[in-house]
C-alpha cells in the first residue's frame, strides 16, 4: 500500500497539470497581493497618525479568501477545476491506456483504488490550500499581525460566525490555519468526485470538469432554494460560515465523504 500510494502521489505532484494548477492558483494569490494588498499597505502607512482611520489595519485584512474582492471570488470559483486538472482523470486514463492491467498484476486491486482516492484528496487539497498559505505569508511579512478587536468594526467576522472567538483572540493565526485546513478538506473531498464519475463518464475533460459542474450546480441550487450560504463556493470563504448553518454544511461534507467511499465499492465491482 505504501509503495502504491507513493507512486500515485509522485505521478500527481510531478505532472504538468500540477505545475499548471499551482502556477495559476499562486498567480492569483500574487496578483491579489500586488493589486489589492498593496493598496491596503499604502492606506495603512499613509494613516499612521490615525487621523484618517478608526482602526489599525493588519495582515488579517489581506488574506486571499478573507476579503470581499474579485480575486477571492475568482479563486473559490475556479479552484474545483484547478484541483482536478493534475490527477482528476488519472483512473480514466489508466483504464484507457491499459496501464491499470499492468499495475494490478503487481498489487492488490483494493490498494490501487484506495491509493487513487487518497491521492485525489491530497492533490486537490494542496492545490486549494497552497495559494491561501502563500497569501498569508505575503501578508504577514508585509504588515503587522495586529490582534483584531470587535470594537474596531473593521472586520467581517461577527459573533454569529464560526470560530469568531479564535479570530478575536491572541491566537488569530489559528483561525487562518483552520481556514486553510477547512479548504484543504473541502476541495480534497470535492476532487474525489472525479473518481466517482469515472464510472459514469467516458470523456476525460468531462471528468475533470465534474467537480466544478457540481459546485456550480450546488451554488445555483443554494442561491435560489436552499440559501446562499450553503453553497460550497460561498462557504469556502470561511468568513461565510454561520453557526446556525453548520449542521447543513456538516451534512454536505458527509455526503461528499460517502460518495468517495461509494467510488471504492464501485471499483471492487469494476470489471477490467
Amino acid at each position: 500500500m505504501k509503495a502504491m500510494l507513493k507512486m500515485e502521489l509522485t505521478r500527481a505532484f510531478r505532472s504538468k497539470g500540477m505545475l499548471f494548477s499551482l502556477v495559476v492558483g499562486n498567480g492569483i494569490a500574487i496578483l491579489f497581493y500586488i493589486l489589492v494588498v498593496t493598496k491596503f499597505m499604502k492606506g495603512f502607512y499613509s494613516t499612521l497618525d490615525y487621523d484618517k482611520t478608526t482602526y489599525l489595519l493588519s495582515s488579517y485584512h489581506c488574506i486571499l479568501g478573507l476579503t470581499f474582492d474579485t480575486f477571492s471570488y475568482l479563486f473559490t470559483f475556479i479552484v474545483p477545476i484547478l484541483a482536478a486538472i493534475p490527477y482528476g482523470a488519472s483512473l480514466f486514463m489508466d483504464k484507457k491506456d491499459g496501464y491499470i492491467n499492468n499495475i494490478l498484476i503487481k498489487t492488490d486491486k483494493k490498494n490501487y483504488f484506495l491509493s487513487k482516492l487518497i491521492t485525489l484528496f491530497i492533490s486537490g487539497g494542496v492545490v486549494a490550500a497552497t495559494p491561501i498559505l502563500l497569501s498569508y505569508i505575503l501578508a504577514i511579512i508585509s504588515m503587522p499581525s495586529t490582534r483584531p478587536y470587535v470594537e474596531s468594526g473593521g472586520y467581517m467576522i461577527k459573533g454569529f460566525h464560526m470560530f469568531n472567538e479564535i479570530f478575536y483572540s491572541d491566537y488569530t493565526f489559528l483561525y487562518v490555519i483552520i481556514f486553510i485546513v477547512f479548504d484543504f478538506v473541502l476541495f480534497g473531498l470535492i476532487n474525489c468526485l472525479c473518481m466517482v464519475f469515472t464510472y459514469w463518464e467516458d470523456n476525460r475533460f468531462a471528468i475533470v470538469l465534474t467537480p466544478f459542474i457540481i459546485c456550480y450546480g450546488m451554488h445555483m441550487l443554494s442561491q435560489y432554494y436552499l440559501g446562499y450560504y450553503l453553497s460550497p463556493i460561498v462557504f469556502a470563504k470561511i468568513d461565510f460560515l454561520y453557526t446556525d448553518k453548520m449542521t447543513f454544511i456538516y451534512v454536505e461534507f458527509l455526503v461528499l465523504f460517502l460518495l468517495a467511499i461509494t467510488s471504492l465499492r464501485g471499483a471492487r465491482k469494476d470489471v477490467l
